[in-house]
């Protein structure tokens, strides 16, 4: 397919005319956090995990334009809080804040807040198989609140920059770095306030690994978009300043 045709193909891109968020009170003095959370709690009953689950953070902020590698031990959580930064659980209490806007106020639309204000990065990328890396942009604006005139020009210019010399290459045929690459630029084509990577680099070597989190920090840096990165991998601790152990954030908070 075409990118003329990728652009008439969904016309739920349409939504872009309707706010994702009806405002009741005038906006702050000073520019909101891109992620804030308050007295976050969220529970699974035990009919759901063997022993139940539960977590619980009393304040986390992420400004926008830093970054944050949230680590912890294999189901103890990581998941689960990703799901809810990103509006797909819901918690039992608290607030979670994207730049401002509530997620789960009754005046917010959470899917085109997530168009708006969120990009994700996948651990196996997720991109559409027989389109192109320039399409797989393209579906990820429509979504956006950029205008239509701009898609291309922005699609083009941010896989440019991530070395993406093959742009109507179909992705199936790109080398799994040329991949992760594309997902990167689709992360941030949107230009979100904040990027949740969900371990992404657990499918690549080592050294595509290194380059692709490299990519990833400069150019969510360059964008002004935080980054809030959950992994295992222990090669990722030394380039993050900050470090967050999910099992701290539960016992104590932590409030930056």
């Amino acid at each position: 397919m075409n990118n003329e045709g990728i652009l008439s193909v969904c016309t739920c891109a349409e939504v872009r005319k309707a706010p994702y968020h009806v405002r009741l009170m005038s906006p702050a003095a000073s520019a909101p956090s891109a992620l804030s959370i308050r007295a976050l709690s969220f529970s699974y009953p035990a009919r759901e995990r063997a022993n139940g689950f539960h977590l619980s953070i009393e304040a986390f902020d992420l400004a926008r334009a830093s970054e944050c590698l949230l680590v912890g031990r294999s189901g103890g959580g990581k998941s689960t809080f990703l799901q809810l930064v990103a509006g797909l659980l819901e918690p039992s209490h608290g607030s979670i804040a994207i730049e401002g806007v509530e997620l789960f106020a009754p005046t917010t639309n959470r899917d085109l807040l997530r168009g708006a204000k969120l990009g994700f990065v996948f651990q196996t990328f997720n991109l559409l198989q027989g389109f192109s890396a320039a399409e797989n942009l393209l579906v990820a604006l429509m979504f956006s609140a950029i205008p239509k005139a701009d898609w291309q020009a922005r699609s083009a210019s941010l896989l440019e920059k991530l070395g993406i010399d093959a742009p109507n290459a179909r992705v199936e045929e790109l080398s799994v770095g040329q991949q992760q690459r594309v997902a990167i630029a689709r992360s941030l084509v949107c230009r979100p306030a904040l990027v949740l990577a969900d371990e992404p680099t657990a499918s690549l070597d080592p050294e595509n690994a290194r380059i692709a989190i490299a990519l990833l920090r400069e150019h969510c840096a360059a964008e002004g978009a935080a980054l809030l990165v959950v992994s295992h991998d222990p090669s990722l601790v030394p380039l993050f300043a900050r470090v967050e152990q999910l099992a701290d954030l539960t016992r104590e908070g932590a409030t930056r």
